[in-house]
């Protein structure tokens, strides 16, 4: 199996990982039968179930060698699913088995004739080849045997040549299946060879989410192969006892999808970033102008480590949506300047309904002036930047952005002065 799990495992086998996350991925995709549930690292490296318990067990194999008739890699997974067979794992009725390789199978080798991509598929043929190869290395390990008990090994050695040797080879394995199990493993078995390598199914993977605009696409899959992935590591860290649905996987596509319709854009955060903003957090060493501001209007630090959060979300969002090109134009611009007409009407509002002057106003009366600005702000209905882009993070977050920049203010001061300049 395509397993990496210690720090001294090859680049090679690192490698296989990820192609294991991808082309599980790939499969739910491709397999038009509805209702599937699949392991990774359960019976196989990947297997899945239909509703009418039939199972499909995939071997992968990524990496640059041939399938030769005597290949280790052909031989493991053939001994594998004989001990899944023997130990009533799997039932040979409902079961097919899948080796799957990038490179393409050279017509002289047993593994040519188990490609029904190649149009050569013969299994009759496969059957009688690799019984013959089967016999011949058993018969081989048989003389070798011999030779080292005519060694007169001390008792010690003797005594754990003889476990060894009791331990069934995967051509052992094979050639002692009985006639019927073996004949109907060899009719399900099949080689899918010349599989896309990880980096080609990456490119490919987009344009199969059909429901998704093609405009869309790459960025849907980049985040559906992020929640796979974690997907698959809770898995595996479960054991892989509960299998990831077929079901919950088109829910998932559906769910990021709707955040790239034209009336939204995505807005969510997983909880693990939420708490690394949290942590950054320092509320006494933060000199940005928005924090000092808000220093100055509530003694609640609960409130201004919403505002500072809500800062961080909202700038860093809207460079995702930059990065990825999901806006339209200048779209951030005009929804600033939305934000900046309606700052200025509630507080044309308070200054009226209060009769507020600022530039006699005493420190306490601005403290209080600007608290309610503030409050105003975050209860009032502002239109969104698009219709389902309704996280308070948003607008919070970038009002916070434009007392950065001076264009709006919590603290009366210079700015507000200049704008509602008594008559």
């Amino acid at each position: 199996m395509t397993k990496n799990k210690n720090n001294s495992a090859s680049p090679e086998s690192a490698l296989g990982f990820s192609f294991q996350d991808v082309y599980s991925l790939y499969l739910l995709l491709k397999d038009e039968r509805s209702e599937l549930e699949l392991w990774v690292e359960s019976l196989d490296d990947i297997h899945i179930r239909d509703k009418d318990a039939n199972l499909t067990l995939y071997q992968l194999k990524h990496k640059d060698s041939y399938l030769s008739d005597k290949s280790t890699d052909l031989w493991n997974t053939i001994g594998n699913w004989c001990r899944l067979i023997n130990n009533k794992q799997v039932s040979i009725e409902s079961t097919k088995f899948k080796l799957v390789i990038i490179e393409k199978v050279i017509k002289t080798q047993i593994a040519y004739s188990l490609c029904k991509q190649s149009g050569n598929y013969n299994s009759i043929e496969a059957r009688e080849r690799l019984l013959k190869v089967a016999k011949l290395e058993v018969a081989n390990k048989d003389i070798k045997t011999r030779k080292n008990e005519q060694k007169n090994p001390d008792k010690q050695e003797k005594k754990q040549l003889n476990f060894f040797e009791k331990k069934e080879t995967d051509f052992e394995l094979f050639a002692n299946l009985p006639y019927n199990i073996r004949e109907s493993l060899v009719d399900s078995f099949e080689v899918i060879d010349n599989t896309p390598d990880v980096t080609t199914l990456d490119t490919r993977i987009p344009s199969m989410l059909n429901a998704v605009s093609p405009d869309n696409q790459k960025a849907v899959y980049n985040e559906l192969i992020g929640w796979w992935q974690k997907e698959i590591r809770k898995h595996l860290s479960d054991k892989s006892v509960s299998p990831l649905t077929k079901t919950t996987f088109h829910y998932k596509i559906a769910e990021i999808n709707e955040k790239y319709h034209q009336d939204n854009l995505p807005q969510n955060y997983d909880k693990q970033d939420l708490e690394e903003y949290r942590n950054s957090i320092d509320i006494k060493n933060d000199n940005r102008n928005f924090v000092q501001q808000l220093k100055k209007i509530t003694n609640t630090k609960k409130r201004i480590e919403r505002a500072i959060l809500d800062f961080y979300l909202a700038t860093n969002k809207r460079m995702e949506w930059a990065t990825k090109k999901l806006l339209i134009d200048d779209e951030i611009e005009i929804y600033e300047d939305k934000l900046i007409e309606y700052w200025e009407r509630i507080t044309e509002d308070l200054i009226d309904s209060d009769d507020f002057a600022l530039d006699n106003a005493e420190d306490i009366e601005k403290r209080k002036f600007g608290s309610k600005v503030y409050s105003e702000t975050e209860k009032r209905n502002i239109p969104p930047i698009r219709e389902k882009v309704t996280e308070k993070y948003i607008k919070m977050g970038s009002y916070h952005n434009l007392v950065e920049d001076n264009k709006v203010c919590w603290y009366p001061e210079d700015i507000m002065l200049e704008l509602f300049e008594k008559i």
